[in-house]
This record gives structure tokens, sequence and C-alpha cells, in this order.
């Protein structure tokens, strides 16, 4: 017998296209940032779309409500010793730590070279003086700054796509060993003294906000009272979006730029919630620099006050509360 006609495949429903809004934006008035808030920027050498690597750190610290500039340039002093690789502060601003690569070539996208060598130093005031602390292996990253001491986690290899991680409290040398389990592990959070290790994963799509537009959403904060902040990009425009989800899972605020790269932080500060910090379409709102705070309550972008307007260009990153401030 002939066969049987082949079954004629059902068509797949065709989705329905979203649009998605993106947040007006105005050129508001500069301003200096609210009074108990430390500012970090990452300098980096050249301007839009730069992907070589950054040069430095700025920090600025206002004081009182006048806008007085208390510290500008924390790590200037040490560029005669070393080149900046990572750096924490405390939350009263004052005590920082940085990691120097003060020889060779310390690690980032490939291995640290044979001859690479890294130290620690630690400011008590506000980045005015330094004290070495020491040299640790490379790559080393600054975890947590205390009142004494200063944790860093060590990443040594031991092979090739083999390498072993700890976490050491450099003045009294308590040491985290990283759990024998499957990699990849990193340091996710604390508890107390303890670091929890846990698996670099992005976390599970909430139902949400794959509803609103079905991209690929990754959490990028965790707010206080629960709520989590996550972005997502266009993958066939230069669209970004930012959302907050309440604790039960529900979209409560979504924001979006256009000419958009990343957003890092989302920072209540002062009297409003701004857009932290990396946004690279500044021309597309009319300014020519990156030195500006996005007011999300205002729909402004503000440009920031002391910091500097050539070269190598300041790319605010992120904004610390300082406690008793």
């Amino acid at each position: 017998p002939p066969p049987p006609p082949a079954a004629t495949p059902t068509p797949l429903p065709i989705p329905e296209p979203v649009t998605v809004e993106y947040t007006e934006l105005t050129l508001g008035e500069p301003r200096y940032q609210s009074a108990g808030y430390a500012l970090f920027s990452l300098l980096r050498p050249c301007f839009w779309n730069c992907s070589a690597p950054r040069v430095g750190v700025v920090r600025t610290i206002y004081g009182g409500r006048s806008g007085t500039l208390l510290v500008e340039s924390p790590l200037a002093s040490l560029d005669e010793i070393g080149r900046y690789f990572d750096f924490e502060v405390d939350s009263s601003g004052e005590l920082m730590a940085a990691a120097l690569c003060v020889q060779g070539y310390c690690g980032g996208e490939d291995l640290p070279s044979n001859d690479a060598r890294q130290e620690i130093w630690v400011s008590r005031d506000g980045g005015e003086t330094w004290e070495g602390w020491g040299a640790v292996p490379a790559p080393t990253f600054v975890l947590r700054v205390v009142e004494d001491d200063v944790a860093v986690m060590e990443v040594a290899p031991r092979r090739a796509f083999e390498r072993v991680v700890r976490v050491r409290w450099l003045r009294s040398g308590r040491v985290f060993r990283e759990p024998a389990t499957e990699d990849p592990l990193w340091v996710v959070d604390w508890d107390g003294d303890v670091p929890i290790w846990g698996e670099w994963r992005s976390p599970p799509q909430l139902p949400a906000l794959t509803e609103l537009v079905d991209w690929t959403w990754r959490e990028l904060q965790v707010q206080p009272g629960g709520s989590t902040v996550w972005w997502a990009s266009d993958p066939s425009g230069p669209l970004l979006l930012v959302a907050v989800v309440e604790p039960r899972g529900m979209v409560e605020e979504v924001y979006g730029w256009p000419s958009a790269d990343y957003v890092d932080r989302l920072v209540p500060m002062g009297d409003g919630l701004f857009a932290g910090f990396r946004i690279e379409g500044g021309y597309a709102i009319g300014i020519d620099h990156l030195n500006f705070l996005i007011d999300l309550e205002g729909r402004a972008v503000h440009p920031l006050l002391g910091l500097p307007e050539e070269g190598p260009w300041a790319e605010p990153w992120r904004a610390v509360p300082l406690a008793g401030k």
C-alpha cells in the first residue's frame, strides 16, 4: 500500500512584537553628591567603548551640606609603588585597603606572569597616608576592611585549568580554604567572619520579568527589605532595562535607556534613587562626558562637580553610605 501522506506540520505561533519604552531623561543642573556618601570612580585612558585597561580609582567625599571636596584621589600617592589591582573601604570612608601590582602582570583574563608580585597597602585617614602590609600572591583581591585587619581572597593556579582559592586575614592569619567541591567556587557572601562559598551562577529567571520582556535577565543586587534589582539588554539594539522586583516576585518599577551598555547598581543616596553608573550613552542625552548621576525619580541627569573634565575619564562606579557622617 502507498505510504500515508505526511502530516502537515502545525505552524508555530508568531509572538506578538514587544515594544519597550525607555526612560526619558533631561539634563539637570550640576550637583554635588549628597553629604555622607563616598563616590568611587574608575579612571580609564580613553572615552567611548574603550577596551583599554582602567588605570586607577578616584574617590570623592563631600563634607557637610556645602559640597566641600575632602579627598579627590586617595590612590594617587601609590602610583609610584605599583598599579591599581583592587580596592575596598569600610563604612567610615576613612579605612581603605588597596591591592597593587608592583611587578609583572598580576592576572585578569590571563594567568599572572612568572615574575608577578602584589602588595597590600592600607590607609587609616581617607587616603592621606598609606602603609604597606606586605606581599601577597598574584592574583589577590581585597574582600573586607575592618579596624585592625584586611581579608583578601588569594587565587593560586595549581596546574592548567585548576586553581586553589583561600580567604586570609592578613594580621590575624586566619585562613578559610575553598571547599573540596566542584568548580567554579567563589566567595559570594559573609556570615560574620566566615566567608560563604557558593557556585557563581545566574539566578533563576522570574516569571514576572520574562512576561515583561523575553530577554535574559541578570540580578544586580539585593536591596534592604528584600527587593531585588535586575537588568537585561536587547540583543538586537542599544536598549537596556533595569527592573526592581519586590520580595514576592512582582515587578515594582522598570527603567530603560537607549544607547546604554551597563548599569552597575541602584543606589539610594540623599534625596533620591540613582542609577550607578556605567552608562555609555551620554551623547544621547546631550552631555559629552561620564561624570554624572541619573536621578531615577526626577528623570534627570546631573553632571557631578569635582570630578576631572579631561582624560583620563572618571567613570562613576558605586556609592557607599558613610556611617556617622
